[in-house]
């Protein structure tokens, strides 16, 4: 949102489905959130390589490969770790007001807590793999050549809100 909030809107941690219901799975989490989505971000990593372009040759989603390795996965800046201080801010936004939200999120919490001890981290690097691809996608450019109408609003923009665009070493 405006605020840099991020909403935990689906979460699925289902093991041992085969690579056609796993495809099913993520056709289905798609639809259900629609042109809300731009990107789906699937892991190329070893057998993740099979789902991807298994999802490319038979779907139209809008995917984006992800590479995981040990050390962009620790990197301090980029890595799992940077997304410590969007929950310190509390930019994550988890849901947990209904008993089904609680038992939807646990084993995320739960891996969240134990990351490091835990066996598995499958759904922290989901989130993680979720956060790059935001901050890959956050920003829409856009460029103009002399369009008159734009130039004029952004004009506009510029006279409405003077202190937005004053130099600050003037």
């Amino acid at each position: 949102d405006d605020n840099g909030n991020r909403y935990l809107l689906g979460i699925q941690r289902i093991r041992g489905l085969s690579q056609a219901k796993l495809h099913q799975a993520v056709k289905r989490e798609y639809a259900r959130f629609g042109s809300h989505v731009r990107v789906v971000s699937v892991e190329r990593n070893n057998f993740g390589e099979l789902h991807y372009l298994g999802l490319k040759k038979t779907s139209d989603l809008p995917l984006k490969p992800h590479l995981t390795t040990g050390k962009s996965k620790a990197d301090p800046w980029d890595g799992v770790p940077s997304i410590s201080a969007l929950f310190e801010g509390g930019k994550f936004i988890i849901p947990s007001s209904t008993p089904q939200d609680r038992e939807l999120v646990a084993p995320l919490l739960q891996e969240l807590w134990g990351l490091g001890r835990e066996r598995h981290d499958d759904t922290v690097m989901a989130l993680w793999i979720a956060e790059v691809q935001l901050r890959k996608s956050a920003f829409v450019h856009r460029v103009s050549f002399g369009d008159n109408e734009e130039m004029a609003m952004a004009a506009e923009e510029r006279e409405r809100s003077p202190d937005l665009y004053d130099d600050p070493q003037d």
